[in-house]
This record gives structure tokens, C-alpha cells and sequence, in this order.
């Protein structure tokens, strides 16, 4: 729910999942109700959502907590090799420098030296998507540097063992 709330997933089918949740045991009026609209209904969908909330008692996690936890799971699936380096690196980036995100004060990944330059890999990102092939001294050295720094940064953002 928090996907749909806090707009982390712009391809997210909020009436599927409502249907899905179903079919998983999960009985709610409004949730029934959200899971016969269609993926277009924008309004009904905006309309159902407290109502499914309330009426399932869910517990949703404030935004710093449910955008960092999406952006852990797109370090796992980069370093399982289920995502490609450069799109985890945009998911990853455009999760945590959103501005939302960073208006709060208390956010996860401050606790995370690793993600100090995280900016910078924006930056290269950006460049390199503009076409800017030799971006040698420009931010990181290499695409193999850019990756090199992306790795250790969701390594220590997956690292369950880390005493933050």
C-alpha cells in the first residue's frame, strides 16, 4: 500500500494487487470493491484506498522507512544479478535523492557513509545517459568505478548485520 500511497511504483495495478490479496485469504468490503475496478480508475481507486486501509488495519511504514526499504530491495536484486547496474543504479538514486524523501529529516540512509557521494553517481548517471561517453575525471573515472562504488554502497545498505 505503501507503493500506491507514496508513489514508489508508477506501474503499480493497485485493483490487481486488491484481487491478488483476495485470493491470498485477505477479506475487506473495500477491498473486494477496489479489486473489481479498472487499473484506469483513477478516482475510485484515490476514493477506496482509506476505507481498504482502515478496514484491514494495516500498519504502513512512514515514507523514509517504506522508500528505503525499496531502495534495499534494489541493491538485493542488483547483487543477485536479477538487475542491471544501470538501472539499479537509477532506481536506487531517484528512490533516495527524491525530494520528498529528503525533506524529512530522519532518513535511513544517513546512517550509511557509503551513501554520501550517492549524488555524485547521480550526476555521472545523468551524464552518461545524455551521451556523454568520456566522462574520464568527470565524477568516476570508468563505468567499471561507477559500478565499482554502486556495489559497495548496496552491499552496505543490504548488510542486516550493520550496527547502525
Amino acid at each position: 500500500m505503501e507503493d500506491y500511497l507514496y508513489d514508489l511504483d508508477s506501474a503499480l495495478d493497485l485493483p490487481m494487487e486488491a484481487a491478488h490479496a483476495l485470493t491470498r485469504g485477505l477479506d475487506s468490503r473495500a477491498l473486494a470493491e477496489l479489486a473489481g475496478q479498472p487499473r484506469d480508475a483513477a478516482y475510485e481507486v484515490r476514493e477506496l484506498v482509506p476505507s481498504v486501509i482502515e478496514e484491514l488495519a494495516l500498519d504502513l511504514a512512514p515514507l523514509p522507512e517504506a522508500v528505503f526499504t525499496r531502495a534495499r530491495e534494489t541493491a538485493s536484486a542488483y547483487l543477485s544479478g536479477s538487475l542491471r547496474f544501470p538501472l539499479a543504479a537509477m532506481r536506487l538514486t531517484q528512490l533516495l535523492l527524491d525530494e520528498e524523501y529528503l525533506s524529512f529529516d530522519n532518513r535511513p540512509e544517513a546512517a550509511y557513509p557509503e551513501c554520501e557521494h550517492l549524488w555524485l553517481l547521480n550526476e555521472w548517471l545523468e551524464a552518461v545517459s545524455l551521451g556523454y561517453s568520456d566522462t574520464s575525471g568527470y565524477l568516476f573515472e570508468s563505468s567499471e568505478a561507477a559500478e565499482r562504488y554502486f556495489g559497495g554502497l548496496a552491499r552496505a545498505i543490504t548488510d542486516d548485520n550493520a550496527n547502525r
